[in-house]
Parts: structure tokens; sequence; C-alpha cells
């Protein structure tokens, strides 16, 4: 009986030192899982205030693209003659424009070396068909406003501005470079 009482006790004692083993292990584990937690907690915040900032910084790199690439409120471009052509003097030619905001532009010829030629100012939509931001000029080729005729060269720019505006800095020139020619017989 003795020997039975000393079983029973050993598997008691035995026993107990398991459950506080195991118990000692789970707190252990629980220990370690919340400072994991924990830590995983501090990222987690760390990475929303990361977000934000990175949200910040496509939300103005987004306004700077649509200011960049917006239509200014002012603007006048060159259609034709807008390089490689070859006109022939006295025969008419279409100097074509678009514009935005413009009531009247100067037309100038340029030739390098020799400088710019006065046209004439027109109204900013001049055109047959009426449609407002389009300007057509049927132009005597070589003819200016002021009498007098452009020389034949090959080296020749269109240069049109805004008319009213003081320093002239809504303005266009041709692409590149068009002849004025005799083309006669």
């Amino acid at each position: 009986m003795i020997l039975v009482v000393a079983m029973i006790i050993t598997v008691l004692v035995a026993g107990g030192g398991v459950y506080w083993w195991q118990h000692s292990a789970l707190e252990t584990v629980k220990n370690e899982l919340e400072q994991q937690i924990s830590y995983l907690q501090d990222k987690l915040i760390q990475i929303e205030g990361v977000k934000i900032e990175l949200e910040e910084q496509i939300d103005a790199l987004g306004k700077q693209i649509n200011e960049l690439t917006k239509e200014p409120e002012y603007y006048v471009r060159i259609v034709s003659p807008n390089g490689g052509e070859n006109l022939c003097v006295d025969e008419n030619f279409n100097i074509q424009w678009e514009h935005k905001g413009l009531v009247s532009v100067r037309i100038l010829s340029y030739l390098p070396g020799e400088g710019t030629g006065y046209i004439g100012t027109f109204p900013a939509d001049l055109n047959e068909t009426g449609e407002a931001g389009k300007g057509i000029y049927n132009w005597e080729i070589g003819s200016m406003f002021y009498g007098g005729e452009l020389e034949e060269g090959t080296t020749y720019k269109i240069i049109i501005e805004d008319a009213s505006a003081s320093d002239s800095s809504i303005k266009d020139e041709s692409d590149s470079i068009f002849s004025i020619l005799s083309c006669e017989g």
C-alpha cells in the first residue's frame, strides 16, 4: 500500500510539475505573441504615416501635372505656312492660325539677317467660316501692308502675335523656314 501511495504522490507531483511547466511555457508564448503584436501595431502606425505622406505627394504631383498640361488662357499657334513650303510671289496663299482669347493678331514676315516685315493686323477670328478660334488671311505672297514686296528668299518664317499686347509675349512663329520664289514661266 505504501507503494501505491508513493505512486499516487509521484503522479500528483509529476502531474503538477507538468502542469506548472505547461502553464509557464504558455505564459512565455503568450508574452512573446503580445510583444510581436505590439511591434506589428507600431509598424502599422508607421506604415499609415508613410501612406498619408505618399498620398499627399501624389496629390501635389497631380496638381502640378494638371497645371503643366492645361491649355493656357491665351495663345496663338501658326498652322501654315509652318515650314517647308515653296510659295510663289504674287500668288495667293492662306496664312492660317489658331488662337485662344485674342481679339486681334499682327502678322509679320521674318527673314534672318533682314529683320521683319509687316504683313498686317487682323481680327483674330478672321475667316470665311466664322469659326471662333481660327484665323485665315488670304495673303498675296510677298505683299506688305504699307506697300512694297518681300524679296525672294529661302529662309522665311511667319510670326503671328497678339496685336493688343504691348510686349508681344503671346506669339508663335513658323516651326521651320519656307521659301518665297519667283515662279513665272
